[in-house]
């Protein structure tokens, strides 16, 4: 039963960094493309991702407490493990303990951070984005990839990279739940949503590409993946500028076409 237990809260902080992590990424890569795109005020979009992020980091806290203690019923069993004794001795004296006191630290600051971000606070974002890739080094120091520097390394690119590309989707699939809640009458969130996401894989494909313990590259406006000399990021302008779904239908699918395993990386 602890087994399952851990692995139950693992899979919910691998799940929420992924989103938190995502959220941040958003605001930074998505949200520029969005302002003033017809889904309302900058501010309130600002507000949305906001929470997404606190509520993420919320649910990572709490992941991380139930580790410890599911942790604690598989190496004590169910009528022991929740004694301070037996639960400062896992947190406090283990090696296990020295990595999850790590994480443990880390969700601690990531709370308040998002919190941070829910009135526009820049420093807010940056404190979040911050701690948010700090976590993703943290979650290996627990595991099998703890004791090797190059595991972590592969491990926490790894998870950098799926939390840039699948957080950010994520995010995307809230907001789209907010609007239906919010039963809004115009397909802003179906056409621009898709279309500020797309370019955030592509431009951050290389966070995950290039984990084999050669480090990893936040793409952001510099860096873009280019297949036979084209500009995948200019293809994706192209079709976001198209009004008509049909138009915007056929650019994604060209640059799904284009978007062949390749090895080049070209930093502008």
């Amino acid at each position: 039963m602890g087994l399952v237990l851990e692995a139950v809260t693992n899979a919910a902080m691998y799940a929420a960094l992924v989103l938190a992590v995502g959220a941040c990424a958003s605001y930074w890569l998505l949200l520029p493309r969005l302002d003033g795109a017809g889904m309302g005020s900058a501010t309130a979009l600002r507000r949305r991702v906001s929470t997404i992020a606190s509520r993420a980091a919320v649910v990572f806290l709490v992941a991380v407490v139930s580790r410890l203690l599911a942790h604690a019923i598989s190496v004590f069993g169910a009528s022991e493990a929740f004694s301070w004794t037996q639960i400062s001795l896992i947190a406090f004296q283990s090696r296990w303990g020295g990595g999850w006191r790590v994480q443990a630290v880390g969700a601690l600051l990531l709370v308040p951070a998002t919190a941070w971000t829910r009135d526009g606070h820049r420093a807010g974002w940056v404190l979040a984005s911050l701690m948010g890739v700090g976590l993703c080094f943290a979650l290996p120091l627990v595991g099998h990839a703890a004791g090797s520097a190059m595991r972590v390394l592969v491990h926490a690119s790894h998870l950098f990279g799926a939390s840039l590309w699948l957080g950010t989707l994520g995010t995307v699939f809230c907001l789209w739940l907010f609007e239906e809640r919010q039963d809004l009458n115009d397909n802003a969130v179906e056409r621009r949503l898709p279309t500020g996401f797309l370019p955030v894989p592509l431009r951050t494909d290389g966070a995950r590409r290039r984990t084999d313990g050669r480090g990893c590259w936040l793409g952001g406006d510099v860096l873009v993946r280019r297949v036979g000399g084209q500009s995948l990021d200019d293809d994706v302008r192209s079709g976001a500028d198209a009004e008509d779904p049909r138009v915007l239908r056929g650019s994604q699918l060209r640059l799904f076409q284009l978007a062949k395993p390749t090895s080049r990386l070209d930093v502008h």
